[in-house]
Formats: C-alpha cells, sequence, structure tokens
C-alpha cells in the first residue's frame, strides 16, 4: 500500500520496509534532499508519514539549485560536522552535476521510484 503526499507523492509500505532493514542494520540517520523538502507543507507531511513509520528525521538539505544536489548533501555534512559513513539513496543521478560531484558519486545509491 501508498501513503499519499501531496501532489500524489508516496511512499510504498515495501520500500519503507526495505529503508527500515537498512537504517536498523546501519545505524544511520535520515537526511532528507528530495523535492519534498522544497515546499513547508511537502516536509511537514513527509515529516509525519517517516514518522508515523517509526523514523526520526536528522534533517534537510537546503535547494541551491536543479541539478546540484551533491553540493547540497556536502554543504548539509559540513554544517553538521558529520563525519560518519554515509550514502545517498537518489532516483535521479541527473541531479549530481554541481561541483561537488566527484565526492557524492561513488556513495550514490540509485533507486527505481516507480516501484
Amino acid at each position: 500500500s501508498r501513503n499519499a503526499l501531496p501532489g500524489h507523492r508516496t511512499f510504498d509500505s515495501a520500500a519503507v520496509s526495505a529503508l527500515r532493514g537498512l537504517v536498523n542494520r546501519a545505524s544511520a540517520r535520515l537526511v532528507l534532499t528530495s523535492s519534498w523538502r522544497k515546499r513547508q507543507a511537502d516536509l511537514t507531511q513527509a515529516t509525519k508519514l517517516l514518522q508515523n513509520e517509526g523514523f526520526t528525521l536528522a534533517g534537510h538539505t537546503t535547494n541551491i539549485e536543479k541539478h546540484r544536489r551533491d553540493e547540497e548533501i556536502v554543504a548539509w555534512l559540513a554544517t553538521e560536522k558529520c563525519t560518519s559513513r554515509w550514502v545517498v539513496l537518489d532516483d535521479g543521478p541527473e541531479k549530481f552535476a554541481g561541483a561537488q560531484k566527484s565526492v557524492v558519486v561513488g556513495k550514490l545509491v540509485v533507486v527505481d521510484a516507480s516501484k
């Protein structure tokens, strides 16, 4: 089943289950970098849905500009003084074309958003 977000965005229950397994095994923190962070209503709803699924959102990146998500992630890591291991799950590798692409691309796992 799917949980609706504004604009017909959803979280698929199987994907949530897989994410839960990854987070639990790695003791990971979730940081939102998707377009859901751009509008307060979407961010609030995504945060609520994640909390309802048992996740805690550690934060979200700022929006620099289209196709520069790599820079947003590196900026968040620096601001939060994150020194732990990290990985990025995303459905659009084309979004990583900024100055920090070489830092992020090796940690990018492309997921299929249609599932």
